[in-house]
């Protein structure tokens, strides 16, 4: 059927339902953004075993861009790494949480952050401590070690 214009005495609901749906879709679209935090307690806070945590990460989150905040705590250039490959590169080591009922060797969750080779392990390393933000595509899950990779990162 084609539109009919509305008559003057009906009220028109066009611009109510115009805005509605933009204004009803942006918690939503907030809730489903990975973070650090998130994807680090679907894994480790749960009653998955080692061998399903790396079947769900495989599932949900292998490919997946993401955003987090934590604790940098190390920094290094690679030449070669067995996650990412040859180098030459700068990988970050970032502490993002902590299990409330971590199974063995899971009492801390790390997140390991490939960056470009420009990036200067010696200048991250003065900010060892510090809170930082990081993003990337996540691509594995060492689920004995508590680790989760990214690559192509970005830290601020």
């Amino acid at each position: 059927k084609a539109n009919k214009p509305a008559k003057a005495s009906e009220p028109n609901p066009e611009p109510a339902d115009d805005s509605e749906p933009e204004f009803a879709a942006a918690p939503e679209s907030e809730e489903t953004i990975p973070t650090l935090s998130r994807v680090s307690r679907d894994l480790f806070d749960s009653v998955r075993n080692h061998f399903q945590i790396t079947q769900h990460f495989d599932a949900e989150y292998h490919g997946v861009s993401m955003i987090g905040e934590g604790k940098l705590v190390k920094a290094e250039a690679f030449s070669n790494d067995r996650t990412f490959g040859r180098g030459p590169g700068t990988l970050a080591e970032v502490e993002i949480g902590h299990p409330e009922e971590p199974l063995p060797g899971h009492h801390t969750i790390r997140a390991v952050l490939q960056l470009p080779e420009e990036t200067s392990p010696r200048q991250l390393r003065e900010h060892i401590g510090d809170t930082v933000t990081i993003s990337g595509t996540l691509i594995r899950c060492d689920a004995f070690e508590g680790r989760i990779f990214l690559e192509t990162g970005e830290l601020a």
